[in-house]
């Protein structure tokens, strides 16, 4: 047993670990686990492997489950400062429905490839104070992590870049084949995030104050005048009316620990050949570039940027385009091309912000992370008004330059 087997895993998670046990096949289970992240793996929750063993029902005859319980922080600061509760519940909904609809959708348009880049979950547990997802541990079938300290390299990120196309134009398909499917999702999928938590009054000007420092001459200008406007750019970006009948179902927290990715044969090919997207419980209604711009500004640097970046735009738009004919849409008539490229310039904020506000956690290392989970609520008002003192980590600063540096060069409208 894992040394908060008792404290994560409660009585009604222990109940359907057996229950699962017993639809797979397996008697008399024998129930182990062990720590499923590290510090800086994941931010929102707790992580369990949990392996099931025992017998088959047939002579001598073994089976094994391999599985991920994700649980939501108990209790703390930690979870009072951040709507958990309904962070869990976006996240349940997007396995116990919205994945279903992107499923099924495929299916009614005779889909041969289908597209299927959710991990397998197999139950929610939407308990206020115990929320739990009960999962298949994609590792134990040849998914794998990237290195979060490291950029992505091209094929990484041209397989990410594609499946986000695909991923949105299941959002394109289910409007124009099911409208009202589709409103009575995105009624479900308001921004909540940002707009429920608690944050201090002066707290965007704080999180973003170490990159403006970096800055200087027209450039910081810009960008100071994009920070005294931030909270009121968020809330139009992920706002579903802004981009209106061109917002999509959006992944929304798109950095390298939030992707799995396999190669076939385990391995022996070196381009990796499917991706699963994880971390569900930012996913919104927002525009496609919420998405495009996190994924693109905090996962690759500047010198992949200047060689890739407008490749990578096509790359997408072929992509979408091609997935949504599948689905029995016109991509010219539903998202074109001109349409396209000015939302590019449009809908840069967010993933500006995303950028600058948690890349130096994310390259942080372990030691200097603090341990938000176990905070008093005063270490966490405190925390949340000042950056926490990290150390400037190898590239940081240039990576916020470059990020900053490029938002301007594409044209973001903020930094005009």
């Amino acid at each position: 047993m894992c040394e908060n087997w008792e404290n994560l895993i409660v009585d009604e998670i222990k109940s359907e670990l057996v229950l699962l046990s017993e639809q797979k096949g397996i008697t008399k289970p024998a129930i182990s686990c062990t720590p499923g992240s590290a510090i800086g793996d994941n931010y929102l929750g707790e992580i369990v492997n949990v392996i099931i063993e025992g017998d088959d029902g047939k002579e001598n005859g073994k089976n094994r489950l391999n599985i991920i319980v994700k649980c939501a922080p108990r209790a703390g600061a930690f979870r009072t400062k951040l709507p958990m509760h309904q962070l869990y519940l976006r996240e349940m909904y997007a396995y116990d429905t919205i994945f279903r609809e992107f499923l099924k959708i495929q299916n009614d348009c005779n889909v041969k490839d289908v597209f299927n880049p959710f991990a397998v979950c197999y139950k929610t547990i939407p308990t206020d104070g115990y929320e739990t997802l009960i999962m298949k541990n994609m590792k134990s079938i040849g998914y794998y992590m990237e290195n979060r300290f490291k950029p992505l390299d091209y094929d990484h990120v041209l397989l990410t870049i594609r499946s986000y196309g695909k991923l949105h134009a299941l959002s394109f398909a289910l409007r124009e084949h099911e409208p009202e499917k589709f409103r009575k999702l995105a009624n479900n999928l308001k921004e909540e995030f940002f707009s429920i938590v608690d944050l201090p009054e002066n707290y965007y000007d704080q999180i973003t104050k170490p990159a403006s420092d970096l800055l200087e001459g027209p450039l910081k200008e810009k960008f100071d005048d994009y920070r005294s406007r931030l909270q009121s750019i968020l809330e139009e970006e992920l706002c579903e009316e802004t981009p209106g009948r061109y917002a999509v179902i959006g992944h929304g927290d798109c950095w390298t620990n939030n992707f799995l990715f396999k190669r076939e044969d385990f391995g022996t090919a070196k381009k990796p050949t499917s991706i699963i997207f994880l971390d569900w419980q930012l996913c919104r209604m927002s525009s496609p570039f919420a998405d495009l711009f996190y994924f693109i500004f905090v996962c690759t640097d500047k010198e992949f940027r200047d060689i890739h970046f407008y490749n990578l735009m096509d790359e997408y738009y072929k992509s979408f385009s091609n997935f949504l004919w599948k689905l029995g849409c016109d991509p010219g008539q539903a998202f074109p091309r001109h349409i396209f490229d000015e939302h590019m310039k449009k809908f840069m904020g967010y993933g500006l912000y995303m950028a600058v506000s948690i890349l130096k956690m994310l390259l942080a290392e372990k030691d200097e992370i603090p341990d938000f989970k176990n905070m008093s609520e005063e270490d966490l008002n405190k925390l949340f008004a000042e950056p926490p003192d990290i150390k400037s980590t190898a590239g940081y600063d240039k990576r916020i330059v470059d990020v900053i540096t490029d938002a301007q060069n594409y044209g973001c409208v903020y930094l005009q």
